[in-house]
């Protein structure tokens, strides 16, 4: 019993000094990988893109360094997603404005011809003493500034993002059918043959109604522009639709600005009843859809090709 008393005091100081060293070492371990947790989402606080908790542990320290880590990933691609969003939005609001400052300049134009003759008629000035003649040019005039309002307003409150996204599985063929048969009459009473062949239809996922939009003001500028007695023809050939007119080609000047809001090159101005509008407004729709295309000229005109 001496002897154990003797030797209790020491074993006693020798357990609590182990215990010590060991729960020390415990904690370090358990400890470091929290602080370099805390120390790799201050960096994350900064947005850094390498940013990342160490995960070489298999443990529940391990598991929320990986849920950290996944965390961030999901944070700096939904920012990403937003900054992109915002950009589209930012880019789509600048489009917006120069299409209201081109409308507004487009449409000043006809407003101040009408003015001018009605003034001239008013004060019996030069040739405007002739009211008969100059009513029916302001009755003209008027006609197709409605016609270019009724477009700009089309375009305007059209949502091209929203509807790229109805997609199905149509019969290009068909469709292609259907666009083109209200075209065949006015080709007709304008003394022009519209070849259409769609033996080769086929079949693709798209947009139909905005495609169909997209189709009918490429036939539209086809019937419009073609010299009478020539030929417009539509073929469908290796999942692509090719409309072909007889016309007087463009230059590649001409053909650099084809897509811009109320262009009109030379030769085709807006006596021809264009607007403008319509390649500004193909464009938009095929861009939206991620459908590519060609329009460039041909020995007896211009082709425009749709690819899907």
């Amino acid at each position: 019993m001496s002897v154990l008393l003797l030797i209790l005091p020491v074993a006693l100081v020798l357990c609590l000094l182990l215990s010590a060293v060991a729960a020390y070492f415990y904690a370090k371990s358990i400890t470091k990988p929290i602080r370099d947790i805390a120390q790799a989402m201050v960096s994350m606080q900064s947005l850094t893109p390498e940013a990342a908790c160490r995960t070489d542990r298999n443990d529940e320290i391990d598991i929320l360094a990986r849920n950290v880590n996944d965390m961030y990933q999901q944070l700096l691609s939904t920012i990403s997603h937003l900054e992109h969003e915002i950009e589209t939005v930012g880019r789509s609001e600048l489009e917006k404005l120069d299409f209201l400052l081109l409308a507004s300049h487009e449409l000043k134009t006809p407003v101040t011809a009408v003015r001018g003759m009605i003034d001239g008629m008013i004060y019996h000035v030069g040739v405007y003493k002739d009211r008969d003649t100059y009513l029916r040019e302001c009755q003209k005039s008027l006609e197709g500034l409605t016609e270019l309002i009724c477009r700009i307003l089309e375009t305007s409150k059209m949502d091209i993002t929203e509807a790229s996204k109805e997609k199905r599985l149509t019969d290009i063929g068909l469709l292609i059918g259907e666009t083109a048969e209200p075209y065949l009459a006015i080709a007709q009473s304008r003394n022009i043959q519209m070849i259409l062949a769609n033996e080769d239809s086929f079949q693709s996922v798209f947009p139909a109604e905005l495609i169909k939009k997209a189709l009918s003001n490429i036939l539209s500028n086809a019937v419009k522009y073609t010299k009478p007695e020539h030929t417009i023809r539509i073929y469908l050939k290796d999942q692509s639709v090719t409309i072909e007119n007889e016309c007087e080609p463009l230059s590649e000047e001409e053909l650099s600005h084809i897509g811009e809001p109320f262009y009109h090159p030379s030769g085709y101005e807006q006596d021809k009843g264009s607007s403008g509008l319509g390649l500004y407004l193909t464009d938009r729709i095929l861009s939206a859809c991620g459908l590519s295309y060609d329009f460039v000229p041909y020995e007896n005109g211009m082709r425009f090709t749709l690819y899907f």
